[in-house]
Parts: C-alpha cells; structure tokens; sequence
C-alpha cells in the first residue's frame, strides 16, 4: 500500500484539469466503501475480500498517474512523429484513437509549434490518457505486485484484483459473466465474491465527490480548462448521504449557476446509473452466484435502491434553469436525412445503394491484401475482384415490387451501427482511416 500511496501522492497526474485522482481520492474511496457496506457489513466478509476493497480503492486510478516515460514520449511522438520513443503498441493505439476522436489530425502534429497545435497536443495528451488509464493501472499493478514475492492472499488473488479494478469502466453485460461468479479460495477457506466487490468499488468511485478532491488552491494553479472547470466547483454544492435503513441514498444540491447545476445533474444521472446497474445485478440474484457457504450469503444481500432520493434546485434568486439540451424532431431529421428531400430524384438513392455495397466490398478487399504476402500485386487484386461482386436486382413479391442490393463486403457489426449508422453526421469510421493509412503504406 505504501508504494501505491507513493505514486499517487508524488507523481505527475496525466492531466492537470481533471480533478484529483491521488491518494486522498483512493483513501476516501475506501471511506465510501465502508460506508456502503455498513458498520458490520465489513466484518461479514472474508479477510481476503477486505484487502481486495482496499488495493482496489487504491490501485484502480493509478493509470491516471502514468509512468512519466511514457506519457512523454506520448508528447515527443506527436510533435515529432518519431515513433521510436513509444512501442510499436502505443503507436497503433494511439493513431486508432485519433482516427475515431480527432479523425482530421495526423501525426506529427503539425510542420510547425504554434499555439493552436499545442492546444490539440494537450487535448489528446489528456483524453487519450483518460481513455486508457483502466488498461495502464493494470499494467502498473501487474509490474509493481511481484506475484511470486508478494505476500499471496490466494492463488490468483493477483488476477481477481486486476479485474476488481478494471471492472469500474465496464457494463452490466460484462458484469454478469461467469469471471464475477463467487468462489472458495485460499487456506484456509475464504469467500470471495468478485461481482458483489466490483459493485462496491464502482458506486463508491463515482461516490467521491468530497469538496477536498477539488480545493480551490489547485484550482488557481492549475489553469484548468473551461470545461473542466465546472467539475471542480460542482462538488462544492453537493450534499450528500446514505441512509441503510431505508434504503436511500440522498443527493441534495443548491446550485450557484446554470452552468454548475448542469454538472450536478450529470453527477447525479452518473450515481443513478451504477445504482441501477448495481440493482439489477441484485435483483437477477447475481450476488449469490457461484460457490458460496450458506453461513456467508447473508454478507452479500445488497440493501441499496435503483436511484437516487434527489434534491437539486438552484439557491433561491440566482437564476432559474432551463434545460438548454438540443434535441431534433426524430421525424423531421429522417425526413431530410432520406427520400427526395435528400436526393431529389429517386433514381440518386439506388446509385447511394450501389455505392455503399461498392464500398463495402473496396473495404473487405483491402483486409484481404493486407493479408497478402504481396499487399500491391496485381494478380493479388485480379483474384479478389473474381471472388467479390455487387448485384443488384429488381423483383416482384405479393404484387409489391422491390429493389433488392447484395454485396460479398465487409458487414457493420453492432457498435458500426449504433456508432455511425444511427448517429447523423457522425466522423468518417475510426477503422476506415486505419485501413486506409495502412493501404497506402502498402502503397494501394
């Protein structure tokens, strides 16, 4: 615990506008904890499961404190573009992360240092950062806990803890796999229950926002961000309580501005969602799953609500809020975004129909000659295009007529559709700049 205290006190944060992520955040994540499991709640579970909340409490943001190394070379990367000073690994990811949230920037950055080139290096310095400190914090855990010289709580004890702490940033699907499941380890015999752990580490995580993670002092120091602004002085308007015995936990909040009423409703819609995850994995009785002993069941009923008791409203004669949010007519958008509203004559709409399964099969076949020993080869080329093909075809069914389009080309998986398909205006596709820099590397 001391080195991880160590690093989170003393090291260099990943981005100086996010709000504290350091040893104070870690040990009152561990006060929440306590908290949420009661006052005898703690003493229900095994030694085992109480060292894991406590690394856990600790060790689950330690990415956000990155090795320096690497978040500098990060920096020389993109200004310089010289890839030798980030793995071949960090390079590939990182370029795959600014194809999806930066998609018109390359690397370096620019030909020339200037403030504007600065900014967007700090912007996905920081962000990208953000994206991936679940995956570092696990890399830092796995280099910093020798396994075979650390004290062992169980065997694989290291394994359950690495997967504690990623499992903040994951989804209820996620939650319920047979991984979580309870088991019997060590000797002598503990339970450990990873799934009722995990669910106590999330909501305790999104729990902290004590006034002391954002002290005004670090704040003026900081020169931290506009938009990161308002996440500081949110914390100061909230109050904030759980009530076990009814079953509530109570959020009330008196905001200054509109600007800070709006982060403490995205606060409290933050805690609202992993109380209701944490409820459903309760009510599909996901807590009492896998091998636990009858005397211990008790020890893992979950005695929290769905949502919050909320109370949120500005102080009285500061200003009244309107929520700004912009939100289309579902059906005037389609309207424009299909038909002739869009096209202006029909015909246009099936050359958009052969042109999508045209490129879907451009798409597929690029996978396939990058497979190849002979990337640029024509015979390469001649062969795939035998293999692929659009068809288009018009035919009558049930005295209707129809237009049917098929093409042997790269499918949409479920997140293409829910990320691009559904969403108007959405970015070019992240993987489509991939494969393209990686075709005209390949000199296609």
């Amino acid at each position: 615990m001391p080195l991880v205290e160590a690093v989170l006190r003393s090291g260099t944060p990943n981005s100086p506008h996010f709000t504290l992520h350091d040893a104070e955040h870690g040990y009152r994540v561990a006060e929440r904890m306590s908290e949420l499991l009661g006052e005898d709640g703690g003493s229900k579970l095994s030694d085992s499961e109480l060292c894991l909340l406590i690394l856990s409490a600790y060790c689950h943001d330690v990415g956000m404190t990155p090795d320096r190394k690497l978040s500098d070379g990060i920096r020389s990367y993109l200004i310089t573009g010289d890839s030798s000073v980030v793995s071949k690994e960090i390079s590939d990811d990182l370029r795959a992360w600014m194809d999806e949230h930066t998609p018109h920037s390359s690397i370096p950055i620019s030909d020339s240092v200037t403030l504007d080139s600065l900014s967007l290096i700090d912007y996905i310095c920081s962000h990208y950062g953000r994206d991936r400190h679940n995956e570092w914090s696990e890399l830092w855990v796995r280099a910093e806990f020798d396994y075979e010289k650390s004290p062992k709580l169980y065997s694989g004890w290291l394994e359950d803890l690495i997967l504690i702490c990623k499992s903040h940033h994951y989804g209820l699907s996620e939650l319920r796999q047979d991984k979580f499941d309870a088991k019997i380890a060590g000797t002598p015999p503990q339970n450990i229950n990873l799934r009722f752990l995990a669910a106590i580490l999330r909501l305790a995580d999104v729990m902290e926002f004590d006034p002391e993670r954002t002290p005004e002092v670090i704040l003026k120091s900081r020169n931290v961000s506009a938009s990161s602004k308002i996440y500081w002085y949110k914390d100061h308007s909230i109050s904030f309580q759980l009530n076990r015995g009814q079953r509530q936990v109570i959020f009330t909040a008196r905001t200054q501005n509109a600007t800070i009423h709006r982060a403490v409703l995205t606060t409290a819609k933050w805690v609202d969602d992993e109380l209701l995850i944490c409820g459903a994995l309760a009510q599909e009785g996901g807590y009492q799953r896998g091998n636990i002993s009858e005397a211990a069941k008790a020890a893992y009923e979950w005695p929290w609500p769905t949502r919050l008791t909320a109370d949120i409203k500005p102080i009285p004669g500061t200003f009244e809020y309107i929520d700004g949010a912009f939100r289309p007519d579902p059906a005037r958008i389609l309207s424009l975004l299909s038909g002739t509203a869009l096209y202006g004559r029909e015909i246009v709409a099936i050359r958009e129909l052969l042109q999508n399964g045209v490129d879907a099969v451009l798409e597929e076949m690029a996978y396939a000659r990058l497979q190849s020993p002979e990337p640029s080869s024509q015979s390469v080329t001649d062969a795939l295009a035998q293999l692929n093909s659009v068809t288009l075809r018009l035919y009558e069914e049930d005295g209707r007529h129809w237009i049917q389009c098929v093409d042997t080309g790269a499918g949409m998986t479920k997140s293409i559709i829910e990320r691009c398909l559904l969403v108007g205006g959405s970015a070019p596709r992240g993987e489509i700049q991939s494969l393209e820099r990686a075709a005209r590397t390949q000199g296609f």
